[in-house]
């Protein structure tokens, strides 16, 4: 077994683990920690993965002021007053947009 097969086989490992029972860990990470998280599972073929990891760890974001302040992920929720909310779409196009360059 080749070590790319070997990496594949963990990333997948991890795109599932970060998109299910794990994902809520997301919310202890900075924003630009999610994000380089979210890339390495995007660029290993996990748009989805990411996409959740990001959801879930935008679930603990502030929105921001209108002078741009505040927390980067935040416009991912679906209610700022419901922590457990987060649009899927949104972040799947957070997520190609950022990382499908």
């Amino acid at each position: 077994m080749s070590i790319d097969t070997r990496l594949m086989e963990s990333l997948d490992k991890m795109a599932e683990m970060l998109s299910s029972y794990t994902a809520e860990t997301g919310v202890h990470f900075t924003c630009s920690e999610a994000d380089v998280i979210a890339e390495v599972l995007y660029r290993a073929g996990h748009a989805d993965a990411a996409a959740i990891w990001l959801g879930v760890h935008a679930e603990d974001d502030e929105p921001g002021e209108p002078d741009g302040s505040g927390d980067k992920h935040a416009f991912l929720r679906t209610d700022e007053d419901f922590i457990d909310s987060f649009d899927g779409e949104k972040a799947l196009a957070y997520v190609e947009s950022t990382f499908g360059a």
